[in-house]
């Protein structure tokens, strides 16, 4: 079990590469539970799902759409900065749906960019 800080992205004015300069909110943290459905294909991508549990305080404060957003834009990533394709750097996407009480699930997905 990880815990993690949940961020909400207040701006988007930069593509991910440069998302760190973008501004964010620390809304508190949650707890992920082992990965599950994990599979990956030979291209360096994969897909899993895995559940996190939120504080029930930080939902009550910001309610279950912004956490599922915050969680969205926590868990995606990617850090290339190339001005071209097929760079080979990897990509992270992560869409969260509130499944009630404390608990989410997150489809998550890695891609690499071939």
């Amino acid at each position: 079990m990880n815990k993690f800080t949940l961020y909400i992205r207040n701006t988007e004015q930069f593509r991910d590469g440069w998302s760190q300069l973008d501004r964010w909110q620390d809304i508190g943290t949650a707890k992920v539970l082992a990965r599950r459905n994990f599979s990956a294909d030979r291209d360096g991508g994969a897909t899993w799902t895995e559940r996190v549990i939120v504080p029930r305080e930080t939902i009550r404060r910001y309610g279950a759409g912004e956490i599922e957003r915050a969680i969205g834009s926590t868990l995606s990533s990617s850090r290339c900065q190339h001005e071209h394709d097929c760079c080979g750097c990897v990509s992270y996407s992560a869409y969260a749906e509130h499944k009630g009480g404390r608990e989410f699930l997150v489809r998550g997905s890695a891609s690499r960019n071939i």
